[in-house]
């Protein structure tokens, strides 16, 4: 939901003077409270490049060095220490840990930005240590890596990553290193509960290396919403060995890649590589490199096993090499050369190319995996939409399904290849394969593509196209939801809530367990269901759009304040039932009409309140109702005042 503020000016002030005791107001209350903030703490500490490590910590009396404060018994479980801004050239081993629900917190100064650097081997090091959040730091002009999470000769758990900076790292001696690892150095010792987030690395020179990896014996790891502009490889890494285990419980969620890999390589965005099972990769939007999202095992994993991938809703566009690929091996290389990919899903992904000589979308051996509902688009002039690799395999393919996915060239003919033969159209595929039975060719018409934004038109294609990702298999009532399919939902790993479902035609529920062995889901509250039901995550609309992103209607409530007045305005995209109707409810004094106000044609654009009181800021939702059910809806605040001269002030909410 939406929320607007539209403000009065005060009465008797001019709108220039409004303005600058405003700002003033404003700059002074931010200080003030980041001063309050530092001070009230009993248990924060200092470090500043002009203390002394001799000194008590405090503000006036800092230590030096962070190294200091990271190994120093004065720093307790649920701690803070506060990195002032300057220069850190150092190599900083953590010595000392929180504890569940204290975490030692090494934090920036607010307001200043303190930059570590130098070279060597790791930045920071966290060996043994668990219960540690890094915050707002800056790593810049290093070589090598900046963190390095590492369960040695001890376990490690709840470790925080968050909001930081990390740029101009170089490689020494032609040696690069992963700028953020998380890894073991055996089977015996675990790193759980990592989260990545939030974080800015650009301009990083990895080697080979990815900028962030998860590797090994590694557990219930998040890493999201970081910003990944030009690394020399993989942005993000999620890879396994048999000598160091595979990760498991995994989010990769929201991230934002470009500019990644460099001549020569073949690297991806997110790369899964011998990873174990039960990842989530989603809504993550990747442009501009070399590959987009890659679930894969290559031969050094040939051991090793993944299942229950899911990768859903990302947004993946003009990549030079490829945008998606799903399965094991290239070229027509034998399946038994690298590991098993088992019961994983590409669901909901919306994959976009105006490059030459790109593939799309790519997939190699793999038992039950899925393709459904992706939106599919190539203009350049050899579009390319699906390639099959390991034109040999005759025992995995059989056990495929893709389907209800949207194709669109443009004025160009797409191209399709299964069993070594190039096809020029989706009929053709469908004929050829057995696959894509209900996919079909259409424009699904994006908001501004080349400015990235792949939102959905209302005349789009994709809406209301999309199919059932599975069924019930049998009719009943409870919680426990028996499927065909169980691989495409999650109880969100421990690491988020469970999915959002629709089963047949009742209201959405959230899935909180999920049993892959037996396919049932259970669910917070108890329905019923008919046999064959359709099953999916929520939408909006008659059924599923198809692609990474649900068409959303503009419903958009503007208002204007008057003398005890607000003039309201509203603009609706969405072609509303013949049996809706509109509806206004307001909080603060009553005026005239009262709320709420029922029963609005849906021809009627405009709306004026009066009788409201001056100076008090009312908060109005307007709504589309069909039957009692709410179809549409968006809250503004709005102050209503005797002086002309206002302020607009829009702040957004979810």
């Amino acid at each position: 939901m939406n929320i607007k503020v539209t403000l009065g000016a005060q009465p008797g002030r001019s709108h220039a003077r409004v303005m600058l005791h405003l700002i003033s107001f404003i700059i002074l209350a931010i200080f003030t409270s980041m001063h309050l903030e530092v001070e009230a703490s009993q248990n924060s500490f200092y470090v500043a490049p002009t203390g002394h490590n001799n000194n008590p910590g405090t503000i006036s009396q800092p230590w030096k060095t962070i190294e200091y404060a990271a190994n120093t018994s004065q720093v307790k479980p649920g701690d803070t220490v506060f990195i002032r801004g300057g220069l850190y050239d150092e190599y900083i081993q953590q010595g000392i840990s929180g504890l569940p629900g204290k975490p030692i917190t090494y934090q920036n100064y607010p307001g200043e930005t303190p930059i570590i650097t130098g070279s060597g081997s790791w930045r920071w090091h966290i060996l043994e240590q668990s219960y540690i959040r890094i915050e707002g730091l800056t790593f810049r002009d290093f070589q090598k890596g900046a963190i390095q999470i590492r369960a040695r000769n001890a376990s490690i758990t709840e470790v925080e990553i968050l909001n930081c900076t990390f740029e101009n790292q170089s490689q020494m001696n032609n040696d690069g290193a992963k700028t953020i690892h998380v890894t073991t150095t055996d089977t015996v010792h675990q790193v759980t509960h990592v989260t990545i987030q939030g974080n800015l690395l650009q301009n990083v020179d990895t080697g080979d290396h990815p900028a962030i990896q998860v590797a090994g014996d590694s557990h219930f790891i998040r890493v999201l919403d970081n910003t990944i502009k030009t690394t020399t490889s993989i942005a993000i890494g999620i890879a396994g060995r048999p000598d160091i285990d595979q990760p498991t419980n995994i989010l990769v969620k929201g991230n934002e890649i470009t500019g990644h890999g460099s001549p020569g390589k073949y690297s991806a965005g997110i790369y899964l590589d011998g990873a174990g099972e039960n990842i989530i990769v989603e809504q993550n939007k990747i442009y501009g490199g070399q590959q987009g999202i890659k679930v894969s095992l290559e031969p050094t994993a040939a051991s090793l096993q993944t299942k229950h991938v899911i990768v859903r809703n990302n947004v993946l566009y003009n990549n030079t090499q490829i945008n998606l690929k799903l399965g094991v091996g290239d070229s027509n290389e034998s399946c038994g050369q690298a590991g098993a990919l088992s019961n994983s899903v590409a669901v909901h992904n919306t994959l976009f190319n105006t490059l030459a000589d790109v593939t799309n979308h790519r997939f190699g051996c793999g038992e039950n995996l899925r393709w459904k509902n992706n939106v599919y688009v190539d203009l350049s002039n050899g579009a390319s939409f699906h390639y099959k690799s390991n034109e040999d395999d005759t025992t995995n393919a059989p056990t495929w399904v893709l389907d209800y996915n949207l194709f669109y060239s443009g004025s160009h003919s797409g191209l399709y290849r299964w069993a070594g033969v190039t096809l020029n159209s989706l009929a053709a595929f469908k004929t050829t394969t057995g696959q894509d039975i209900h996919s079909f060719d259409g424009n699904p018409r994006f908001a501004n593509s080349s400015l990235g934004n792949f939102e959905l038109e209302p005349d789009s294609a994709a809406r209301d196209s999309g199919g059932a990702l599975t069924f019930t298999s049998a009719a009943g009532s409870g919680k426990v939801i028996p499927v065909s399919e169980a691989w495409y939902f999650t109880d969100g790993l421990g690491l988020q809530d469970g999915d959002l479902i629709r089963v047949g035609s009742n209201d959405p529920v959230t899935v909180v367990d999920v049993n892959y062995a037996n396919n049932t889901l259970t669910v917070d509250q108890s329905i019923s269901w008919p046999a064959q039901a359709p099953v999916n995550y929520d939408y909006k609309g008659l059924a599923a759009d198809v692609g990474a992103l649900e068409f959303v209607p503009r419903f958009d409530l503007n208002g204007s304040p008057g003398d005890k007045e607000i003039y309201l305005t509203w603009e609706i995209s969405e072609v509303l039932p013949d049996t809706a109707v509109l509806q206004i409810q307001y909080s603060g004094p009553n005026g005239a009409p009262p709320s709420p106000i029922t029963n609005i044609p849906t021809n009627i654009f405009k709306y004026v309140l009066t009788g409201l009181q001056n100076y008090t800021t009312y908060e109005i939702t307007l709504l589309a109702l069909d039957k009692g059910e709410v179809l549409l809806t968006d809250t503004i605040q709005v102050m209503p005042t005797d002086i002309f001269s206002f302020l607009p002030f829009i702040a957004k909410t979810p």
